[in-house]
């Protein structure tokens, strides 16, 4: 192996850069509502993750059953582990009934996805008297938390079972059809840039004078990216249009990163509006953070993009001016804002089936509401229901090689807006889900084995040899994870590496012990992780010799995430020393309904735009721009084709 297989790129070394992208999680991202598809390898660790009993015992003392139906009369607690945290609910009851259900304390979290579970569900359990009812769409593992608490509750006061059985649903009722002039199906980023865009001329206040409808599945807007660290690649300077020479350089870069295949048109598109739209969301008082903030106003951290030159916009906290994992979701608490006041018709849980088609005419789409069926005519129809990464059948007929991956990702991500493309006359391009390399414990995401991988970019499989040039490259050594021998790969640290007090005492408390492991000698740990210890150690040998010869090793001067002090490269030399092993994790796919430069759904057969039809996000950025994400893209492709689509629709709807 050569010394090159250890070239280190500084801007890949932060942790920032590990988490980078959804994460887009981002992004994570990973999610409140991140439900793993069903038959993967993440079903166990999903399902045992959202069950995990932290029960607190009875604030009453624990009785008895009481028998013949009935419970002893009081109040109980019980603690149970939702997505990112955990949950503490009280339960008063009679004999017979649940009187009360609040919750106390939370530290799950995005906060802005859990909110709806932690306030609504209570009420929906006390008034259909169950512990089955409906969890609230989108915050999937947050609502399982909870209704696990009740019932734990309810079983501590002696009642097992009384309240399991499902409340009877209404029959939903055939509802009147809705007109409009533009419906986006999907409430995520790109969706809402769509809306808004139909609705307005990038930012300036004027409305288009549109009838714009936006409907969403789940019960909030937001999808993937309040889950997500949300950069927003940009052009640069961030000020100016991107020169061709710039655009041509960035096309040759994602044909490095799509097997050679690009869609110049939307890529050149999305590039030239990019650095416009930031702007003017700081303008109307977005909170992005970007470079060279002035002070006194805004941060001055040089932020840089993940694999690239250009800069990287990101959200942020205002009142604490930290850009951390999940500050996605201030950018939706604008859009809200937004709606309401210039009468944008948003529709929650409110899924659409199919398009309604006139001929080879996209007219609109069959949708269900929460109470009634119905359907929506309009002019213009904009797909931007995200991906696929919950799917597994899609998984299976799009991205086969994928099949066993981990999944963190928006629980709504089923490909619907892909489906009814396809269904319409389209047809997709891409053939990858798109993620990180991270531990079997995806719902400690980013938490300290993580970290490992960010410190040295050091990786190897369990034949003892780098198979990706740095570790840090979570693209391709997600990518590339699942042609390893047993689909995993590990990296190692050594006592002095500054990971030694953390990962101890997650193997003390059991925590880590299913993907961390730790020896006295190198060829102890390669016994232990079924590693060729031979081949390992030359690995190591290979790696602490490029160390030694490099020269000063500066990573980073700054970190993205809350500031902690960056540990940087290190020889792994000292004993004991540590492996932690890594598996494929999705975030999203990279599979997308082929469109023009405009974001129009292109037909299959003729090559040529379909009537009224245009998608946007995860529903064209794959494979019309990489197979392999590129950090910024996601949130930032998404919210650039939004605002394609929208104009275009607006320009075509009033020329």
């Amino acid at each position: 192996m050569s010394k090159d297989a250890f070239n280190f790129d500084s801007k890949s070394m932060s942790r920032r850069a590990f988490a980078g992208g959804l994460v887009a999680a981002a992004a994570a991202g990973l999610t409140a509502c991140a439900q793993p598809a069903s038959g993967t390898a993440a079903s166990a660790s999903a399902d045992a993750s959202a069950s995990a009993d932290a029960s607190a015992s009875a604030a009453a003392s624990s009785a008895a059953p009481a028998g013949n139906g009935t419970m002893t009369p009081g109040s109980y607690t019980a603690t149970k582990s939702g997505f990112m945290g955990e949950n503490t609910v009280y339960v008063t009851v009679d004999e017979s009934s649940i009187v009360d259900v609040s919750v106390g304390k939370s530290t799950d979290v995005p906060e802005y996805i859990t909110r709806l579970a932690l306030s609504d569900l209570p009420t929906n359990i006390v008034e259909a008297q169950s512990v089955a009812v409906d969890v609230i769409s989108g915050a999937t593992f947050t609502s399982r938390s909870i209704l696990s608490a009740v019932k734990d509750c309810v079983e501590q006061a002696g009642g097992a079972g009384l309240f399991d059985a499902a409340p009877e649903k209404p029959a939903k009722t055939a509802g009147e059809t809705v007109e409009a002039d533009v419906l986006v199906i999907g409430g995520g980023m790109s969706g809402c840039m769509s809306a808004l865009s139909a609705k307005q001329a990038n930012f300036d206040g004027v409305d288009s004078g549109l009838n714009v409808v936006l409907i969403e599945k789940q019960a909030f807007i937001g999808g993937s990216t309040p889950l997500a660290y949300g950069g927003f690649f940009t052009a640069t300077p961030l000020s100016k249009q991107p020169t061709q020479e710039y655009i041509n350089s960035e096309i040759e870069r994602f044909q490095g990163l799509n097997f050679g295949k690009v869609n110049e048109p939307l890529v050149t598109h999305l590039l030239n509006v990019a650095g416009e739209t930031v702007l003017k969301m700081q303008d109307v008082g977005v909170a992005l953070m970007t470079a060279g903030m002035d002070e006194g106003e805004q941060p001055t951290e040089i932020l840089k993009g993940f694999n690239s030159d250009p800069s990287t916009a990101y959200p942020f906290d205002r009142t604490n001016w930290k850009t951390m994992w999940g500050d996605g979701y201030h950018i939706f608490e604008s859009f809200n804002v937004w709606f309401k006041s210039l009468g944008v018709d948003v529709r929650l849980n409110t899924k659409a089936t199919e398009l309604i088609m006139d001929g080879d005419k996209v007219v609109g789409a069959k949708v269900e509401g929460p109470d009634s069926t119905y359907e929506i005519h309009a002019k213009k129809v904009i797909l931007s229901s995200g991906g696929f990464a919950q799917n597994k059948e899609m998984i299976e007929e799009f991205t086969p090689h994928d099949k066993n991956s981990l999944v963190w990702s928006n629980g709504g991500a089923y490909g619907d807006g892909i489906r009814m493309g396809i269904a319409a006359g389209g047809h997709t391009v891409g053939e990858r889900l798109w993620g990180h390399v991270c531990t079997t414990n995806i719902h400690g995401f980013h938490n300290a084995p993580d970290d490992t991988i960010a410190a040295n970019g050091f990786l190897v499989n369990k034949n003892g040899e780098t198979f990706v040039e740095n570790g840090n490259d979570n693209s391709m050594a997600y990518a590339l994870i699942a042609e390893q021998p047993d689909e995993c790969a590990f990296t190692i640290v050594d006592s002095a590496s500054g990971f030694a007090e953390v990962l101890d005492a997650g193997l003390e408390s059991g925590d880590y012990s299913a993907y961390v492991f730790k020896a006295d000698t190198i060829d102890e740990l390669a016994e232990l992780c079924e590693i060729d210890a031979a081949k390992l150690q030359n690995t190591i040998d290979e790696y602490n010799n490029h160390l030694a010869t490099r020269g000063e090793f500066d990573p980073m001067a700054y970190d993205l995430i809350e500031s902690p002090e960056f540990i940087g490269a290190t020889p792994i030399e000292e004993g004991p020393f540590y492996a932690v092993k890594f598996v494929q994790v999705h975030l999203g796919s990279c599979v997308g309904l082929v469109v023009d430069g405009d974001c129009k759904v292109l037909d299959e057969k003729s090559g040529q735009p379909i009537e009224n039809l245009f998608a946007t996000g995860e529903c064209c950025i794959g494979g019309n721009v990489f197979d392999l994400h590129v950090g910024g893209w996601g949130i930032g492709g998404a919210c650039y084709s939004g605002r394609i689509a929208g104009e275009t629709a607006k320009a075509e709807l009033l020329a």
